[in-house]
C-alpha cells in the first residue's frame, strides 16, 4: 500500500497555496492486514479560515481491497472519502480554541410508524477536530406538513381538513396563506404565514377551529379554496432544550400522539456550532398502489403517484410518498411503508402504460433503489413514478407481491 502526501499552507497571503512538505512512502501489510504510517504535523500551525495547513493524503491499495471504515466525521479534518481502491482524506492543524462545530442526531426509535410511541433522539456535539464538547445547549423542535390544504368560508371560524388527526390544544402554524383573509377576532390581528395558533375546537374528524395563545378565535372573512388553500405545519413535541454531558451527548423523549399521515422533521440546533436534522415517518395504512400519472404533473392533472422516501437495505424495507392529485390543486400527501423478500416479484422499467414493467431479479430490484435513492436510507429528489406499482400487499410475509420500478 501506498501513501502519497502534500502538506500545503497559504500563510494567509493571496488565494495561491505553498507547497511545504511532500512525500511518499510504501508499505506492506503485517498479519493483520494493517499499515502503518505516521505524518508529522508542522510545530507551530497557523490559525483558522484561509490561514492554516493541511495535508492531503492519498491512500492506495494495489491488488486488494481497501475502504475507508470508521473514519471521521463528514466534515472533521481527516474524513476519508473513497474512489475504487484510493482513499484521499485530509488533515488540517489550526492554532485555534476548541470550540463545538458539528452536531449529529440519531433516534432510537423507528424513522416510521404507523400508531403514536415514545420516540428519542440524541445529539452530539464535536469540537472542529472530531472531540465530543461537553456543556453545549441543544435546542430540539419539531415541523411536521400537514397532509392537505385547509379550505375555509367566508365569516366562519370552521377549517376543513379530512382526517386532520388534531386535537384541542394541538398547536398549529400557518406555511401558507392562500388566498384566505381573516382577522383574529377581539384583537384585530390580520392573518399572515409564520403565525401560530392553538385547536380550540374540533367538531369532526373533518373540521375544527382555531385561537391564538391570547384565547381570540380566529376568523375567515375571505374564504381559503382548492385552488388556494391554507396549508398549516404541527408539531409532534413542544420545543425543549438539553445540555450535552461529558460524551457530548444530549438526549430528548418523548410521547408523540400524532396520528396523522406526515413527514416530521426533528432539528437540533445547538447553542454552538451547526444544527442537524433526523426525519420520521406517521405512516398510513399500506395498499396496493398503481399510478394514474404519465407526466408527473399530479397536483394539475387528478393523478396519483408515489415517490420513495426512505429504503432500509437490511431490512428490505421501503417508505413511499404516495402523492394524490384526485382534486386539482389541492393533492394529499402520506406516507406508506412496504417489506419485501426473495418470494416477491420484481419489475423495472415500468410506467403508466406498462405498469407491470420489465421482470427481474430482486438484487437488480435493489441496484434500481440505489439509483433512485442516491444516499440510502434516506432518499432525495422524490421522483414521481420512481414506484409505479404494488399488487398483492396483504402485510403478511407469505404474500407474493409484485413491484415495479420506473
Amino acid at each position: 500500500m501506498s501513501m502519497n502526501r502534500a502538506a500545503t499552507t497559504r500563510n494567509g497571503v493571496g488565494p495561491s497555496t505553498v507547497v511545504v512538505a511532500a512525500s511518499n512512502f510504501v508499505g506492506y501489510t503485517d498479519a493483520t492486514g494493517k499499515v502503518t504510517f505516521t505524518i508529522v504535523g508542522p510545530a507551530n500551525p497557523l490559525n483558522a479560515g484561509a490561514d492554516k495547513d493541511t495535508d492531503t493524503v492519498t491512500l492506495t491499495c494495489t491488488g486488494c481491497t481497501i475502504t475507508a471504515g470508521e473514519g471521521p466525521l463528514t466534515g472533521v479534518s481527516g474524513f476519508m472519502t473513497q474512489a475504487s481502491e484510493v482513499l484521499t482524506f485530509a488533515i488540517e492543524y489550526l492554532d485555534t480554541t476548541l470550540a463545538a462545530d458539528i452536531t449529529t442526531l440519531t433516534q432510537t426509535a423507528s424513522t416510521s410508524g404507523l400508531t403514536a410511541t415514545t420516540r428519542t433522539v440524541t445529539a452530539t456535539s464535536y469540537d472542529q477536530f472530531g472531540d465530543p464538547v461537553s456543556g453545549n445547549a441543544i435546542a430540539f423542535t419539531s415541523v411536521m406538513n400537514l397532509h392537505q390544504g385547509a379550505l375555509s368560508a367566508t365569516a366562519t371560524e370552521l377549517f376543513t381538513l379530512a382526517g386532520h388527526g388534531l386535537s384541542v390544544g394541538d398547536d398549529i402554524t400557518v406555511l401558507v396563506k392562500g388566498n384566505a383573509v381573516g382577522v383574529t377576532l377581539n384583537e384585530a390581528v390580520a392573518l399572515a404565514a409564520g403565525q401560530t395558533f392553538y385547536v380550540e375546537t374540533v367538531p369532526s374528524t373533518s373540521t375544527f377551529t382555531l385561537k391564538n395563545s391570547a384565547g381570540s378565535q380566529l376568523n375567515i372573512t375571505t374564504a381559503g379554496v382548492e385552488a388556494t388553500p391554507m396549508t398549516f405545519t404541527t408539531t409532534s413535541t413542544a420545543s425543549a432544550s438539553r445540555t450535552t454531558n461529558a460524551s457530548g451527548q444530549a438526549t430528548y423523549s418523548w410521547s408523540d400522539s400524532e396520528t396523522t399521515s406526515a413527514k416530521d422533521t426533528i432539528t437540533a440546533d445547538p447553542a454552538t456550532g451547526a444544527n442537524a436534522t433526523v426525519v420520521h415517518y406517521r405512516l398510513a395504512a399500506s395498499a396496493d398502489f398503481i399510478t394514474t400519472d404519465s407526466t408527473g404533473a399530479s397536483d394539475a392533472n387528478l393523478d396519483d403517484n408515489m415517490r420513495l422516501a426512505l429504503w432500509d437495505n437490511a431490512t428490505n424495507t421501503i417508505t413511499v410518498e404516495l402523492f394524490d392529485g384526485t382534486v386539482v390543486t389541492h393533492p394529499t400527501t402520506t406516507y406508506q411503508s412496504f417489506t419485501y423478500d426473495d418470494n416477491d416479484q420484481f419489475a423495472t422499467g415500468a410506467a403508466m402504460a406498462t405498469p407491470n414493467g420489465n421482470q427481474v431479479t430482486m438484487a437488480a430490484f435493489e441496484t434500481r433503489l440505489t439509483a433512485i435513492c442516491a444516499a440510502p436510507p434516506t432518499c432525495t429528489g422524490l421522483v414521481a413514478n420512481d414506484i409505479v406499482y404494488i399488487n398483492g400487499w396483504t402485510g403478511l410475509s407469505t404474500a407474493i407481491v409484485r413491484y415495479s420500478t420506473d
